[in-house]
């Protein structure tokens, strides 16, 4: 559900530093992996800029929200829970967008979700766009881009061009921001 690949985003930044690769680090993942990458952020600074196409809002929103599971009991659903969070090794609990994003997190993040995403909601982006527009304020540079008819996973298929104008775009301005901030 993301945790132990934060840490593996964290491990390839580390060793990209230690044989002197040169930063802008930026994380970039989908669905898991875009949860990953904000959970990664969050544990390093050092991360400048995520993209963060069709993540999910926490572990446990998605094990009760998942369109597959819709008919499974609510009790199969919390045994599957408890179940998880042995499997995993860690609380699933802490697997929750709210928790780590909290003041310190100033990193720019752009998220990305289609409006037929049958998977993940587009709810979950629009919710954790709320927690950064709280925490990093009204000229926040983190942007929140609703792709529309695009299902999970599918954003870049649709219309590639326009998708990687608007991800060269923020980095732009996330990576100027980021060197704006190390001169300081």
């Amino acid at each position: 559900y993301g945790f132990k690949e934060s840490n593996s985003i964290i491990a390839a930044m580390n060793w990209a530093k230690k044989n002197n690769l040169q930063a802008p680090f930026v994380a970039m993942g989908t669905s898991q992996g875009a949860f990953s990458s904000l959970l990664a952020a969050a544990k390093n600074p050092s991360i400048e800029a995520v993209i963060a196409e069709n993540p999910f809002y926490s572990g446990q929103r998605i094990l009760f929200e998942y369109p597959a599971m819709k008919w499974v009991p609510k009790f199969i659903k919390i045994l599957a829970f408890k179940f998880l969070n042995i499997q995993i090794g860690t609380n699933i609990d802490d697997l929750d967008a709210s928790k780590f994003l909290t003041k310190d997190f100033k990193t720019p993040v752009f998220l990305i979700h289609g409006t037929e995403d049958e998977t993940i909601s587009q709810k979950h982006s629009e919710d954790i766009f709320e927690i950064l527009k709280n925490i990093q304020g009204s000229n926040t540079i983190s942007k929140l881009w609703i792709v529309p008819n695009a299902k999970h996973q599918t954003e870049w298929n649709l219309d590639h061009k326009t998708y990687e104008k608007n991800v060269i775009e923020f980095l732009n301005k996330a990576l100027d921001h980021a060197a704006r901030l190390n001169e300081e």
